[in-house]
């Protein structure tokens, strides 16, 4: 039977591999490319084939002129200018051959903000032509304008440097691209269909941002799925520390499934996301071969709407460059430079003592100013021996406004409540449990993860004691507290913190759930909330420090996949098993904002950044360094430049909306 669930487990990875490989491809007749010839007064449309294909290993962009079959003349439309012919009616001419000539695609940048005119203009007799800008003129000579093959190309993705998009007030859609070596493809027009659906198969191959520049125009960084899954094959790059004393451990050659195998249907995350997230032990701990899985392939593998074009994200960079003409100084545009003022450091304080603690509280147990308390945990932390009580506070069990005999009263009714989930499951005879795959596989997923969480803590060591069992106990309970989402692996890094620090199992559950309903979403198969704080922070990056974000980018590092762990397990594998605990509690003040876990991100990279920015540190480079950051970070060293960091941040005057809204400025 194992054998047989084996191969229908590959059978369906190799269904999902298809599916994935058939959203990535593209194609779409009648995309038209559109010339104008200055000399024989004509507007050429050329049609053709855009197609996303894969060849070899290589995914290329691909555009070929269509071949009428009856005529085997090409789809070629030509519109002289003393005629009465608007763009897009068929029109046949020809011009002389041996005459230069200079054909322009169409589409026009606007030169004032206060101008309504289109991006691409249509060509009506008497009318004078818009001026050309030169980035967007393509010069050809006669004999090339009468061959359409002349202006075919196929270019493999990893080349693509920047792509604009048209503007929102044209009637069809058009896009350019620009290559690394500073080609420009012709500009493709969509007169009909096929736009969505192209920008939607780009999202499997490439990430972009809106560049500094302006007007349209996006960076673009290739997902070189292969380098990121060579790098951690090559690089072992999640293998046990040295020190056996450390909390980090392994995560390299696990089982795959975070995201989907507990129950039918879901696609699967992806070696590279479980490398990230899941521990691994020697013999006996370690998965074997089969149950790991192939899921980088699929990233990002859900369907998401076209985003609408947001200026306030436009130029975050602290490079700010002119749109309106008017603002242009002698004809050249104005660049200018936001200045953050001189970083401050606050200092950080002792813990929270329990003096402290206890004054805090009126003669009912209330906590009388509970933003004052975390206040004081932000700045200093919490001291071990009142740590439980006020974790408690702090993800949800314990209400600050209520008495301590109301807080018992609602812990007991929890209690209860969890014993009763637990049940639900306990109870199940194995008749029941046959019938119930979902949450037999979910089980299987648990036991096995369970068996490898944090072992060298001694409070983990014993396979058969009260820690795992717990844990394990914990973690199925979760599965019936929240069907939809039951447990994906990481959960059990979160849960063995709680755990150890709180050593009661009801209370434990429920404090995981208050830490679930804050992660929840990094969790989700659709990976939209991981994506989304990894697209916060490249805009941070990009405005507090311009030059870190063109090395990552001219280093195919700005998808900030480095940076993936950090935040789906909320940096518990780079930390002690002492300062995750202070680092956590400090988080969930969600003091000064609640994104300061990527404030504390932009302070690690700030940190490390005359090393991130060595010409010689590339995509392998930053891999292996982020990596070996782990168990050498000084905590209250980063806690204090990350709250310098925001400091600078907030008080810019010319910080743009997106950097406003990431730090929940209004």
């Amino acid at each position: 039977m194992e054998a047989a669930a084996y191969h229908r487990s590959r059978l369906e990875g190799q269904q999902r591999s298809s599916m994935s490989e058939e959203h990535k491809s593209y194609l779409q007749e009648g995309v038209f490319i559109h010339l104008f010839s200055s000399i024989a007064g004509e507007d050429k449309i050329i049609g053709g084939t855009l197609s996303i294909s894969k060849e070899g290993a290589v995914w290329n962009i691909k555009w070929i002129p269509t071949v009428q079959e009856e005529t085997g003349q090409d789809d070629i439309q030509v519109i002289q200018s003393n005629s009465n012919a608007v763009l897009g009616e068929s029109s046949k001419g020809t011009t002389e051959g041996g005459e230069s000539e200079e054909l322009s695609t169409r589409q026009q940048q606007q030169n004032s903000s206060n101008s309504n005119q289109k991006d691409w203009w249509t060509v009506v007799a008497g009318e004078q032509k818009p001026e050309q800008h030169q980035e967007d003129v393509l010069m050809v000579n006669t004999e090339q304008g009468k061959n359409p093959f002349a202006f075919r190309f196929a270019v493999p993705i990893t080349e693509l440097k920047r792509m604009k998009k048209s503007s929102k007030d044209l009637g069809w859609k058009y896009m350019i691209f620009e290559l690394r070596d500073g080609a420009t493809l012709p500009a493709l027009h969509f007169h009909a269909d096929g736009y969505k659906q192209f920008m939607q198969a780009l999202k499997y191959h490439i990430t972009r941002l809106p560049s500094r520049d302006g007007n349209r125009w996006y960076d673009v960084t290739p997902i070189n799925h292969g380098a990121l899954t060579m790098s951690f094959d090559k690089l072992n790059i999640f293998s046990e520390p040295s020190d056996p004393t450390s909390s980090h451990f392994s995560a390299n050659n696990i089982l795959q499934d975070p995201f989907g195998s507990a129950y039918s249907g879901f696609t699967k995350v992806t070696n590279f996301l479980t490398d990230m997230i899941n521990p691994v032990e020697n013999h006996p701990y370690r998965r074997p071969d089969k149950e790991q899985g192939h899921i980088l392939d699929a990233y990002p593998a859900v369907e998401e709407e076209e985003e609408e074009e947001d200026e306030n994200f436009i130029g975050s960079g602290r490079y700010q460059i002119t749109k309106n003409a008017e603002e242009n100084v002698n004809g050249f545009e104005l660049i200018t430079c936001a200045q953050l003022k001189p970083r401050v450091d606050p200092g950080r304080v002792g813990p929270l003592t329990e003096v402290e603690w206890n004054e805090a509280k009126d003669d009912e147990g209330r906590i009388t100013d509970a933003q004052e308390i975390n206040q004081r945990i932000f700045r200093g932390c919490i001291h071990p021996s009142i740590r439980p009580e006020v974790w408690r506070y702090q993800l949800g069990l314990y209400e600050w406004s209520k008495t301590k005999k109301e807080n018992e009263e609602k812990r007991t009714e929890k209690e209860n409540d969890y014993y009763r989930m637990k049940n639900q499951w306990k109870t199940m005879s194995a008749d029941q449990v046959s019938r119930f795959t979902e949450l037999s596989n979910r089980r299987s997923l648990i036991e096995k993860d369970v068996a490898r969480t944090d072992r060298k803590r001694p409070f983990y060591s014993d396979p058969d004691g009260w820690g795992l069992q717990r844990l394990e106990d914990i973690l199925t309970t979760y599965c019936m507290y929240d069907f939809d989402l039951g447990y994906v692996q990481g959960m059990n890094d979160l849960l063995a913190i709680l755990l150890e620090v709180i050593q009661d199992e009801a209370d434990a559950f429920w404090c995981f759930v208050g830490y679930m309903n804050i992660v929840h979403d990094n969790f989700v198969v659709t990976q939209r909330a991981t994506r989304r704080q990894l697209r916060d922070l490249r805009i941070l990056i990009e405005f507090f420090d311009p030059r870190l974000w063109d090395h990552l980018h001219e280093k195919s590092s700005s998808d900030l996949f480095f940076c993936f762990r950090w935040v789906l397990i909320r940096f518990k594998r780079e930390f002690s098993y002492e300062d995750i605990q202070k680092l956590w509690e400090v988080l969930w003040t969600k003091l000064p904002c609640e994104n300061f876990h990527l404030i504390f991100i932009l302070a690690l990279l700030d940190t490390e950044r005359q090393v991130l920015t060595d010409e010689d540190c590339g995509f392998t480079e930053i891999l292996k360094h982020i990596n070996e950051m782990a168990d050498r970070i000084d905590l209250e060293s980063t806690l204090s430049r990350a709250e310098g960091i925001y400091d600078q941040l907030v008080s810019c005057p010319e910080s743009p909306q997106g950097v406003k809204s990431i730090l929940g400025i209004s």
